[in-house]
């Protein structure tokens, strides 16, 4: 799943701050807390791209941010309501913060409007526990 999100972060765009690569080399360098610093620092003067978004999410989650993650996973589901890749971070973090019911709520928002073959594995998955 997280190579989902790994794969909407790293696609390119022509018109992003300099200041996403620069995140992006930090992150893949596993220094994640000053890849966010550089995301926030860009969210704080107003940015809301999906992108930030979901980079603000992701890192947020890989530093155990939880609470933090799932805003930034709601806020790109504003701007794409079927981003699959982006549903599904917000249904793991609310799962691991034991928000089960919210983690189902989204799951069900989602496969309203799309088909999702991972949320079928994880149905599946959860139904043999």
């Amino acid at each position: 799943m997280k190579d989902l999100l790994k794969t909407i972060a790293a696609a390119a765009d022509s018109d992003l701050d300099p200041r996403y690569a620069r995140a992006l080399s930090l992150r893949a360098q596993n220094k994640l807390h000053e890849a966010l610093d550089v995301l926030n620092e860009v969210y704080r003067e107003g940015h809301r791209s999906f992108r930030l978004l979901v980079l603000l999410g992701e890192c947020s989650w890989e530093v155990d941010e939880t609470a933090e993650a799932i805003a930034h996973f709601r806020a790109a589901i504003d701007v794409d309501p079927e981003s699959e890749a982006v549903s599904l971070g917000l249904f793991h973090c609310l799962w691991e913060m034991g928000r089960s019911d919210d983690a189902f709520s989204e799951m069900k928002r989602f496969t309203a409007i799309c088909a999702s073959a991972e949320y079928a594995r994880l149905v599946k998955d959860l139904l043999r526990e």
